[in-house]
């Protein structure tokens, strides 16, 4: 039988795989991290997986803490690689993230919790969306879909299952997948998009 050990490996390993093609695209000057985004995804990760592990997330955590410190190396590679082009909603969205993180760290209400992070997760994207309706080849496609792999894998890491412990995992695993699914649209439809 595959025990949850087993599924935080595997998850862990497709974590990699992602980094990966990610580093590899930015190496090559394809894609172009927004430094907004990748510094609080680093934040949130790296709180998310404490969390994770401590609430009983199990080898579901490390999949987070690899996530973290994936997420630190492109943050790094932001400030010398990334994206150049920074807009006022894109500073108005970061401040507004880095404000709710320690009301989000504070609250005892799971259900405000939760609806907090993914609010904060929803505002680090914005940068990255923003800069990807004007340059859809600007992120790399396959590590977003490996990176809703990894999360989907995850799933079956948890070794307590309990909403908490599903939520961010889920919402995760369909962000990647929802952030693939706007590339491949864009990419589709290049030439049919107005400015935003």
């Amino acid at each position: 039988m595959l025990t949850v050990h087993f599924f935080g490996a595997l998850a862990t390993f497709i974590s990699f795989v992602s980094f990966a093609f990610y580093a590899k695209s930015i190496i090559q000057r394809k894609t172009k991290p927004h430094f907004y985004s990748w510094f609080n995804w680093f934040l949130l990760t790296t709180i998310g997986a404490v969390t994770q592990d401590h609430v009983g997330g199990g080898a579901s955590a490390w999949v987070l803490y690899l996530s973290a410190f994936n997420c630190f190396l492109i943050t790094i590679a932001s400030l010398c690689l990334g994206e150049k082009s920074i807009t006022k909603g894109d500073t108005i969205t970061f401040l507004s993230a880095l404000v709710i993180i320690p009301v989000w760290l504070i609250s005892k209400n799971p259900l405000l919790a939760i609806t907090l992070l993914i609010t904060i997760d929803l505002l680090c994207f914005y940068p990255t969306v923003r800069k990807t309706y004007h340059q859809p080849y600007s992120e790399d496609l396959t590590a977003y879909m490996f990176a809703g792999i990894r999360y989907f894998i995850a799933l079956f890491a948890i070794e307590k299952i309990t909403l908490s412990n599903l939520a961010y995992p889920l919402f995760l695993m369909g962000i990647e997948w929802g952030f693939a699914a706007y590339l491949i649209y864009l990419r589709m439809h290049k030439s049919n998009r107005v400015a935003l």
